[in-house]
């Protein structure tokens, strides 16, 4: 019973900090999702976002004319979520790589010159109210059906767990068990109403194992 409790703890953040379901990834030549993927997450003010998303065509383009840029997917939150905040998705496979990936401003310098350059990037700092960038590793044995996107899909789903650090490993066995898409958000589909934290783990349990 100590344990169940403990587990629908960890149940209830993983939910608390769910933002969807699948992370997007370009295609490789060895046909699996990349080892990496960088997400960097930017809102921007609602009177910024004609500028902002100028400031990003302006970027692409010169991403375009830079050799060794990478392939960057853009999206935009729809549903759910802050407002005005857009999701940059960056693959790779080694940090190596990374490291070689031209600098923003550089790119924009050579291409559009220092002036317009300058002018670019006070419009993208004065229109921003928060960012992060985050790095997350490809768990190739917790995956269902790790197939990459070529090309990309109109629509984005991402789900972000983060658990108490002692449930680490109970979450990671249950994903590797799990199987026709099993997850936390069909346990909460499933209960559905302010009693699902006393049966999630029942729910989990035989949505899982079939028990």
């Amino acid at each position: 019973m100590r344990f169940s409790r403990k587990l629908a703890i960890a149940v209830v953040l993983v939910l608390v900090f769910s933002v969807g379901a699948l992370l997007m990834v370009q295609a490789q030549a060895q046909n699996k999702p990349a080892q990496f993927l960088q997400i960097q997450v930017t809102t921007v003010k609602a009177t910024a976002v004609n500028d902002y998303e100028d400031f990003l065509k302006k970027l692409n383009a010169a991403r375009d004319k830079t050799a060794g840029a990478p392939a960057v997917l853009m999206y935009g939150v729809n549903l759910g979520g802050p407002a005005f905040t857009y999701y940059a998705l960056t693959t790779f496979e080694k940090f190596a790589d990374r490291e070689k990936f031209p600098n923003g401003r550089a790119m924009l310098t050579k291409v559009y010159g220092e002036a317009e350059a300058n002018r670019l990037l006070k419009n993208e700092f004065d229109a921003i109210t928060q960012r992060r960038t985050e790095i997350f590793a490809y768990q190739a044995d917790q995956s269902t059906n790790p197939k990459p996107n070529e090309p990309a899909a109109q629509f984005l789903t991402l789900q972000r767990n983060e658990l108490i650090p002692e449930m680490n490993g109970q979450y990671g066995n249950l994903m590797m068990t799990s199987s026709a898409g099993c997850s936390w958000m069909l346990c909460f589909a499933q209960t559905g109403t302010t009693s699902w934290q006393q049966s999630c783990w029942a729910c989990m349990k035989s949505a899982c194992t079939g028990s």
